[in-house]
């Protein structure tokens, strides 16, 4: 080609630039004399506003006016709508949603009409619809059209949006007061399962005094569950572990003690003492007392020197009787020897008088000790006396003492060994309990609630379903979001108050844990 425009006169190449030097001449006249009409024509309506948007909820009715403004003449005025689809082309808004009432099809320079919108959302699904208004018209007889782009915005009614907030907020309260009141009440139930069964497990050669112990603690503990005092049931509970392991500390000791007291209240008619008789109940009542006692003292060592002490009232007794014995039978023997009449006399008014002292006698170491010395001081009287031997009666050893020693020693009683245990004081372990300011509960209930959905519930209403012209659009996300708002809401509040518990800000009620 190069090769041709080399061939070519050079006349004939100065021409070329003129072809499309006239062809761009002839385009800029033409849109120069076009472009002024075409402007003219889109100016002559023009709408207000410009851009038609509206907001409501599912069910609502609505209107909108647009006004058209004309610059010139203009006829044949018409009014189309496009299909509103919503942003996601998920849904589209049926033909009878957004009606166009009836207008001037005709405008007089400068002068302007109304043109009624109504919108029907009933039956609409939620969402952010996009559409357009299109205004055709004649202007000098050139067909133009202006459109009006138009924007709904649907969103669910709130009474929905309300009940899944106060849902969310009811949910996390539920959650809230399982925690502060129903939860440490199970807590402290399972405690008291756990020690009962440890109780049954350490219970082997346990005495009554400590399984009636047990026994009242876990009453006392159900009891304060019931009528939902917390405080008092925890408190019984670290008294209970607290006798626990005082019994596991020193079990042999306790079961020893155990059967010693056992030994004590079991013999008592075995070894002489007269059943039913004043000592009998006495001492029998005086070792119920000190096992007892033992429970709430938790000190082996008292027990056993309380024991110790009876075992030693009853060996007394027994000794005393014995003396009390003896002498009738010493006095029977001087009778039978005819000596000393009327100091035989005597000695029978005072062993009888001994006798009926020791029938009522309680386990009382003085008492029991005066009476065996004055039998004691009256055998030793008697042994005193001048023997008078008579042929039969009396051999080599012959004589009232004699007698009397022989028969007391036939008369011995068999006496309680002391216990002797190298029992040391038990110090157990002591656990704390925690107290409540229980006349604050109700009103800080109340407050929580107040605070929860007045506040915190009303500014996730304000920000998630007020704010969101769409709210409903995404159904799971929307109200999902919403319950979880109501429900962090509730947690937040309770992490703040447990915080501020926690620190020991004043006004904040304590809970031990």
């Amino acid at each position: 080609m190069n090769a041709d425009i080399a061939d070519m006169p050079e006349s004939r190449v100065r021409g070329a630039w003129r072809v499309p030097a006239l062809l761009a001449l002839f385009a800029a006249l033409t849109i120069g004399l076009i472009a002024p009409h075409v402007a003219a024509a889109q100016q002559v309506v023009t709408a207000d506003p410009l851009q038609l948007t509206v907001a409501g909820e599912v069910g609502q009715r609505t209107e909108r006016v647009v006004i058209l403004t004309a610059s010139a003449p203009v006829s044949g005025v018409s009014t189309l709508l496009t299909q509103f689809v919503r942003a996601d082309n998920a849904a589209a808004l049926t033909q009878s949603a957004v009606t166009i009432g009836e207008a001037a099809t005709t405008i007089d320079g400068g002068n302007r009409i109304a043109l009624p919108i109504s919108f029907d959302l009933s039956g609409a699904a939620s969402g952010e619809y996009l559409g357009s208004l299109i205004v055709s018209y004649n202007s000098d007889g050139v067909p133009t059209s202006t459109a009006i782009p138009v924007m709904v915005s649907i969103k669910d009614g709130p009474w929905g949006a309300l009940f899944v907030l106060v849902l969310g907020v009811a949910i996390a309260s539920l959650i809230s007061i399982y925690r502060a009141e129903l939860q440490p009440r199970d807590e402290l139930a399972m405690r008291s399962d756990r020690l009962r069964s440890q109780v049954a497990r350490s219970s082997q050669g346990m005495y009554s005094a400590f399984q009636q112990a047990f026994g009242r603690q876990f009453d006392l503990v159900s009891l304060a569950l019931q009528s939902s005092r917390l405080d008092q049931a925890r408190q019984l509970l670290d008294e209970t572990e607290t006798l626990l392991a005082t019994w596991v500390q020193a079990r042999g000791e306790w079961v020893r003690l155990g059967e010693f007291a056992a030994e004590i209240v079991n013999n008592l008619v075995a070894r002489g003492v007269v059943e039913g008789s004043t000592f009998d109940r006495s001492i029998r009542q005086q070792v119920a007392d000190a096992l007892s006692a033992s429970v709430p003292a938790r000190d082996p060592a008292t027990l056993q020197a309380q024991l110790n002490q009876s075992a030693a009232l009853v060996n007394t007794y027994l000794r005393a009787k014995a003396r009390v014995d003896d002498l009738g039978d010493v006095l029977k023997q001087t009778e039978a020897e005819q000596k000393h009449a009327k100091r035989d006399e005597e000695f029978a008014r005072q062993a009888l008088v001994l006798r009926e002292q020791l029938a009522g006698a309680t386990a009382e170491e003085t008492t029991l000790t005066d009476i065996e010395s004055r039998a004691e001081a009256l055998a030793e009287e008697l042994k005193a006396l001048p023997p008078v031997p008579r042929a039969g009666m009396l051999s080599g050893e012959g004589g009232v003492g004699a007698t009397v020693t022989r028969v007391f020693q036939q008369r011995a009683p068999e006496l309680f060994t002391q216990l002797a245990l190298s029992v040391s004081k038990i110090t157990p372990p002591t656990t704390g309990s925690g107290s409540a300011a229980a006349w604050r509960i109700w009103a800080f209930r109340m407050a929580r609630f107040v605070i929860a959905i007045a506040f915190l519930a009303g500014a996730g209403f304000a920000e998630l379903y007020i704010g969101k012209a769409t709210f409903g659009a995404n159904w799971w996300s929307d109200y999902f979001t919403l319950l979880l708002w109501g429900f962090s809401s509730e947690m937040s509040r309770a992490a703040i108050t447990d915080l501020t518990r926690n620190l020991g800000i004043p006004g904040q009620q304590q809970s031990p844990q």
